[in-house]
Formats: structure tokens, sequence, C-alpha cells
């Protein structure tokens, strides 16, 4: 027996696997954690978004365009990333050295604030961009 008292001349012949046992659970819940780590970091950017409806929604592609997103919280995303006009405005360059025809689709929220769409498309139009499209999902018509 592990537990069992020996004499000091017997050779030790029980293997105790408790320390065994603890180190195996540490290393399984490190690596479940860390597993869930690399995992979260692979995941696609998602902007929550609630859309609002349009019976004339179309489905929009174009390798020109520019996919701009304003979130309830008045945040700019370019193409899944967080932006501000001066990334915007360098998107638009970049397009345009590529002689490709700059389009904008705006995405917001049903309840993002007027203004910031009404800013986002008065600086588009600044900025050169004549085709500008605002995202809305299909509606139902009943």
């Amino acid at each position: 027996m592990a537990g069992a008292a020996q004499d000091d001349d017997e050779p030790i012949t029980a293997i105790n696997v408790t320390p065994l046992v603890d180190i195996v659970l540490v290393l399984l819940i490190i690596f479940m954690v860390t597993t869930e780590v690399i995992h979260e970091q692979d995941k696609p950017k998602v902007i929550p978004l609630e859309l609002p409806t349009a019976a004339s929604a179309q489905e929009v592609l174009n390798q020109g365009l520019l996919s701009l997103v304003v979130d309830v919280r008045g945040q700019l995303w370019l193409n899944g990333e967080k932006a501000d006009y001066a990334g915007v405005r360098g998107a638009l360059d970049g397009l345009r050295e590529r002689k490709v025809t700059p389009q904008a689709l705006i995405s917001a929220d049903k309840d993002t604030p007027h203004g910031e769409v009404a800013g986002l498309m008065d600086f588009l139009r600044l900025s050169g961009v004549k085709d500008i499209a605002i995202n809305t999902k299909k509606q139902t018509i009943e």
C-alpha cells in the first residue's frame, strides 16, 4: 500500500499517483483556457446592427465598394475594421490609384443618430464619391 508504513531497509515499490493527477489536471485547465483564447482571436469581427427595412432593398456587389458601418454608438467601421475619416480617405485614395471608381455602402443601425449618417455622407460627397447607397433589409409587404 502506498500509505502503509515501511521499514527503511525495504525498497519503495508503490507509486503515489496523486501528484501526477494534479499535474495532469492543471495542464488540462491551461490547455482549455489557451484554446478558448486562441479560438476567440480567430472569430470574424461582427458589428451588431439592426438595419431599417425598405421594400426596394437589393443586394449590391462591386469591387470599388467601400462598406461603411456606423454602429448605434456612432463608431465608424470600414470593411469590418474600426476606422476614422482619415482611414476612409486613405481607402478612397487606394481605390483611385487602382483606377477603380469608388462607391460607398453605408450600413447604420436604425437607432443611430441621423446626424452621424448625414455627416458621413457629406464627407464622402466632398471626397468625390458619387455613388452612395444606404443598406437596408428587405421589407415584406403584406
